[in-house]
């Protein structure tokens, strides 16, 4: 009874601000997240009474979810049942979701990713459920191709990418080739590594013909003509004996 699921339309880095809609705390009727390895991403399927999120999905271009889960205090409920509300006007049998300032409330925040598929199905009376299923933002990752048939660079993706820079510098500087992640936060805790120094891909000693035409780059053991943003992060990843794995909308590095 305390989850909640916010719908958004829009990409989740923020482009096209100016075209979003938001519709927030809405409470499923089922909401299913599973969380797989860390090669893949994680899913979720969304049951939502059709009356709470009356949209034709024809009308959708793009769509992303944010997936609270929690529990609302028994007297927050009981409040909530009577009709209470907070200053932002949501009742308190809700869970809540958001900060003051707008942003997400990461102590609830569970998945946040974009929508694949927005189906409708329609009972009677006008009643009906509307199913939404999405992953979280690795799908985004998995989907992008290391190379686009629209870079006019010149240059590969990876030559512009130095992994002699630490894990989290690295991976940083390969979302910002991909654009509508640029901006997607990387964190490490140094106190987890040892001697607390954040390690760096380049570190690891590789036979020679594993390290590309300069020596430095083409370093992930990869035909980078088939993989995509999250194959190479992961490989970055395991050649400094590291995880990276998604919260929210923070890629956390941590030691294996």
């Amino acid at each position: 009874r305390g989850a909640a699921a916010g719908a958004r339309t829009g990409g989740p880095s923020g482009s096209g601000a100016q075209q979003q809609s938001y519709v927030l705390d809405l409470v499923p009727k089922k909401c299913v997240v599973e969380m797989h390895g860390h090669r893949q991403a994680a899913q979720f399927n969304i049951s939502i009474p059709w009356r709470s999120l009356p949209i034709d999905p024809r009308t959708v271009r793009s769509w992303s979810a944010e997936i609270h889960m929690g529990v609302v205090s028994a007297q927050d409920f009981a409040d909530g049942v009577k009709g209470e509300r907070r200053s932002s006007g949501q009742t308190t049998s809700i869970l809540k979701t958001q900060n003051a300032d707008g942003t997400a409330n990461e102590d609830t925040l569970m998945i946040v990713g974009p929508g694949d598929t927005w189906k409708v199905e329609y009972g009677e009376n006008g009643g009906g459920d509307v199913m939404l299923a999405g992953r979280d933002l690795r799908g985004l990752l998995l989907d992008s191709p290391l190379t686009s048939p629209n870079d006019r660079r010149g240059s590969h993706v990876l030559d512009r990418v130095d992994p002699t820079q630490t894990i989290d510098r690295v991976v940083t500087r390969l979302l910002e080739e991909h654009g509508r992640l640029r901006d997607l936060r990387v964190m490490v805790d140094p106190s987890e590594w040892p001697n607390q120094r954040v390690p760096s891909p380049a570190a690891i000693n590789r036979p020679r013909h594993r390290r590309g035409a300069h020596g430095r780059t083409g370093t992930t053991g990869h035909s980078t003509t088939e993989t995509n943003y999250w194959d190479i992060i992961v490989r970055y990843c395991f050649f400094c004996g590291a995880i990276p794995h998604m919260v929210g909308r923070t890629l956390w590095i941590r030691p294996a």
